[in-house]
Protein backbone atom coordinates (compact mmCIF):
# COMPACT_ATOMS: atom_id res chain seq x y z
CA UNK A 1 0.00 0.00 0.00
CA UNK A 2 2.81 2.72 0.83
CA UNK A 3 4.59 1.65 -2.20
CA UNK A 4 1.41 2.51 -4.29
CA UNK A 5 1.22 5.68 -2.63
CA UNK A 6 4.96 6.97 -2.95
CA UNK A 7 4.42 5.79 -6.37
CA UNK A 8 1.79 7.41 -7.77
CA UNK A 9 3.60 10.80 -5.29
CA UNK A 10 5.78 10.00 -7.81
CA UNK A 11 4.28 9.78 -10.63
CA UNK A 12 2.45 13.43 -10.15
CA UNK A 13 6.16 15.00 -9.04
CA UNK A 14 6.98 13.99 -12.64
CA UNK A 15 4.33 14.95 -14.31
CA UNK A 16 4.11 18.67 -12.30
CA UNK A 17 8.30 18.85 -13.35
CA UNK A 18 7.24 18.00 -16.80
CA UNK A 19 4.39 20.94 -16.72
CA UNK A 20 6.48 23.44 -15.11
CA UNK A 21 9.68 22.62 -17.46
CA UNK A 22 6.94 23.50 -20.15
CA UNK A 23 5.59 26.67 -18.84
CA UNK A 24 8.51 28.14 -18.49
CA UNK A 25 10.29 27.17 -21.81
CA UNK A 26 6.64 28.71 -23.33
CA UNK A 27 7.43 31.58 -21.27
CA UNK A 28 10.95 32.43 -22.20
CA UNK A 29 10.03 32.30 -26.06
CA UNK A 30 7.11 34.45 -25.18
CA UNK A 31 9.21 37.24 -23.09
CA UNK A 32 12.16 36.95 -25.73
CA UNK A 33 9.38 37.57 -28.85
CA UNK A 34 7.78 40.16 -27.03
CA UNK A 35 11.32 42.09 -26.34
CA UNK A 36 12.42 41.39 -29.32
CA UNK A 37 8.75 43.49 -31.08
CA UNK A 38 9.61 46.36 -28.32
CA UNK A 39 13.51 46.76 -29.55
CA UNK A 40 14.03 45.55 -32.91
CA UNK A 41 17.51 46.58 -33.29
CA UNK A 42 18.64 44.71 -29.91
CA UNK A 43 16.73 41.50 -30.55
CA UNK A 44 17.95 41.27 -34.03
CA UNK A 45 21.58 40.69 -33.16
CA UNK A 46 21.13 37.18 -33.43
CA UNK A 47 19.51 36.78 -37.12
CA UNK A 48 21.51 37.41 -40.24
CA UNK A 49 19.96 41.05 -41.01
CA UNK A 50 21.83 42.98 -43.80
CA UNK A 51 22.68 46.57 -43.47
CA UNK A 52 19.99 48.98 -44.86
CA UNK A 53 23.12 50.49 -47.06
CA UNK A 54 23.37 47.06 -48.78
CA UNK A 55 20.81 45.59 -50.66
CA UNK A 56 21.33 42.76 -53.20
CA UNK A 57 20.14 42.21 -56.36
CA UNK A 58 20.40 38.92 -58.81
CA UNK A 59 22.52 38.61 -61.56
CA UNK A 60 20.71 38.05 -64.71
CA UNK A 61 23.26 35.23 -65.87
CA UNK A 62 24.26 33.19 -63.11
CA UNK A 63 21.56 34.39 -60.68
CA UNK A 64 23.61 35.05 -57.91
CA UNK A 65 23.16 37.68 -55.32
CA UNK A 66 25.66 40.87 -54.88
CA UNK A 67 25.18 43.70 -52.97
CA UNK A 68 23.79 46.86 -55.52
CA UNK A 69 26.79 49.52 -54.97
CA UNK A 70 29.40 45.87 -56.76
CA UNK A 71 27.04 45.17 -59.58
CA UNK A 72 27.43 46.18 -63.27
CA UNK A 73 24.11 47.59 -64.88
CA UNK A 74 23.03 46.84 -68.58
CA UNK A 75 19.88 48.04 -70.33
CA UNK A 76 18.19 47.56 -66.33
CA UNK A 77 19.43 44.34 -65.74
CA UNK A 78 22.59 43.25 -63.20
CA UNK A 79 25.41 41.65 -63.30
CA UNK A 80 27.97 40.59 -61.06
CA UNK A 81 31.20 40.67 -63.71
CA UNK A 82 32.25 41.98 -66.96
CA UNK A 83 32.14 38.62 -68.54
CA UNK A 84 28.36 38.03 -67.64
CA UNK A 85 27.37 41.27 -69.22
CA UNK A 86 28.85 40.06 -72.49
CA UNK A 87 27.85 36.20 -72.10
CA UNK A 88 24.30 37.42 -71.69
CA UNK A 89 24.07 39.68 -74.76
Amino acid sequence: MLIRILMILGILALLFWVALWFLRRSLVKWLKHASAQANPQAGGQSTNKLNNSETLVKCAYCSTFIPQNRAMVVKDEYYCCEEHTTLSQ
